[in-house]
């Protein structure tokens, strides 16, 4: 069975890894909270308060613009590319530690933000061609964000029926 990479990129920032139907959720329940990760940006020091809505928006914000983190995905201007370069610069960095740490057979991106980076994705794999000696294809989620409602009831569950037994 193929591993799959699920990053969440919304108004925070998260992954899960699943092998077939099992997610790997750790021994306390926090593999995936990547958002911890040290990423010095114009707006934060870890990696969740650059890769996230409110790091896109503040991001915007820091370089001129107005408006939130939809303007600035969808802007022309000048704020927004900056925006989405240092943006684009903090997915290539969660994208490789996912990579190097799990080894997944893709990475698929969802969550408010990450469901609409389809466009910058070629640019993101070429960053990590760059520096890997492998690329783990990148996907949006088909499934939009229902993907991370249903991972969440399954480990809810799952700790509910280890509680039990």
């Amino acid at each position: 069975e193929m591993s799959v990479a699920f990053l969440a990129i919304g108004t925070g920032l998260g992954a899960a890894v699943a092998r077939g139907t099992t997610v790997w959720s750790g021994d306390n329940g926090r593999a995936g909270e990547i958002g911890y990760l040290p990423f010095v940006s114009p707006v934060g020091q870890i990696l969740e308060e650059t890769l996230s809505g409110v790091g896109l928006s503040r991001l915007y914000w820091h370089f001129g613009g107005r408006g939130g983190a939809e303007e600035a995905l969808r802007g022309r201007n000048r704020a927004a590319q900056q925006a989405r370069e240092v943006l684009l610069e903090a997915l290539a960095y969660a994208v490789s530690v996912l990579t190097l740490s799990y080894d997944p057979g893709r990475i698929v991106l969802g969550g408010g933000v990450g469901l609409h980076l389809g466009p910058w994705l070629p640019q993101v794999s070429e960053r990590l061609a760059a520096c890997l000696p492998f690329v783990v294809p990148l996907m949006i989620s088909s499934q939009g964000d229902i993907v991370t409602q249903q991972g969440a009831v399954i480990l809810a569950i799952r700790r509910a029926e280890q509680e039990l037994w």
